[in-house]
């Protein structure tokens, strides 16, 4: 029995059938086209025309997304883990520094068309193509990061035109080592000096350390930012540091806590210099959309360091990847050791 359902078929289009090569036509052929149109279908002649060249110049979208090969994706994931596994959002911008701090390395030797397509990746892609969770060796670099932040979070906040405004904290680690932390509020460049003296009053160790911290920083110090209430220890360092010309305001106290406890690996003092490295020369972080520095590309765009030279030898004498798996090697061993 013959289905009682109808269908009615829709005429195609007749510009969308004859628009396909109208542009690149000459104009007596589209003039024929024109006319051929016009004597079958009622359309006003500029309207036709219009349509006929709005027709042809469509862009049809691709099905589905971009598809990456695997050789890409190999070089994405080599500079992910040579930078700590960052997010998209932080890699994406820092990505052409990135590439050029590992080529010189000797690192990736990448050609032309494969470094135009990593630097053009969006946050959104590079997190798409990366997928699932970061393993876990980022997670103990992100933790180490994150407690080196906490152990200043107390110090007093301002809003500096320039470097030289420095928060200081304690960074407690295994008994009784510990180190001083020390960071630029405009620049976030950090300063690491282990504490080897483990006494838990602050008099018989901070003067000497902080006068080593504030004399290896490569800017001058203008105000420091004291987090914790430091007694006779901190007015002989304001008295060591006003002896060296500084202008310093008053340490201010604030309320007293225990600094957080991070197990650290190996040695404190290597690992003191390894992560500070880290955190000044490939550690972005964000400073608007779509932008992000370090503390060493800050303070050289600044421009006024006394240190601008040694400064830059010293970010070219930096291999990231092999910065990174010495951190995360020394935070495995005390695991282990733990």
């Amino acid at each position: 029995m013959a289905s009682s359902h109808r269908f009615r078929v829709r005429p195609a289009n007749p510009i969308t059938l004859l628009a396909p090569g109208y542009v690149g036509l000459s104009k007596a052929e589209k003039t024929r086209l024109l006319n051929r149109l016009l004597k079958e279908f009622p359309f006003n002649r500029s309207y036709a025309a219009r349509r006929l060249r709005a027709a042809s110049l469509e862009i049809v979208p691709a099905s589905g997304r971009k598809r990456y090969g695997e050789e890409l994706l190999g070089v994405l994931r080599l500079v992910w883990a040579s930078l700590g596994w960052p997010s998209g959002k932080l890699l994406a911008p820092f990505m052409t520094e990135a590439i050029l701090a590992l080529e010189r390395c000797g690192v990736l030797r990448l050609d032309d068309k494969m470094t135009r397509t990593l630097t053009a990746l969006s946050p959104a892609t590079i997190s798409r193509l990366l997928g699932g969770e970061a393993p876990k060796e980022a997670l103990l670099i992100r933790r180490a990061v994150a407690l080196l932040r906490l152990s200043i979070s107390d110090a007093p906040h301002c809003s500096p035109d320039g470097p030289g405004w420095v928060r200081i904290g304690l960074l407690q680690t295994r008994p009784p080592a510990g180190l001083l932390v020390l960071e630029d509020v405009w620049s976030g460049w950090v300063r690491l000096e282990v504490v080897e003296d483990g006494a838990p009053e602050a008099s018989s160790w901070l003067g000497p350390v902080l006068k080593r911290g504030l004399l290896a920083l490569p800017f001058s110090v203008r105000q420091i930012l004291a987090a914790g209430t430091l007694g006779a220890a901190a007015e002989e360092a304001l008295r060591v540091a006003r002896a060296r010309g500084v202008a310093l305001r008053e340490w201010v106290g604030v309320r007293s806590r225990r600094p957080p406890s991070l197990e650290l690996a190996g040695e404190l003092a290597s690992f003191a210099l390894a992560l500070e490295k880290f955190v000044n020369f490939f550690h972005p972080v964000l400073k608007g959309p779509g932008r992000a520095s370090t503390p060493y590309a800050r303070l050289i765009s600044w421009g006024k360091s006394h240190r601008s030279e040694a400064l830059l030898a010293e970010y070219l004498s930096i291999n990231p990847r092999e910065l990174v798996e010495l951190l995360v090697r020394l935070l495995q061993a005390r695991g282990e050791s733990a």
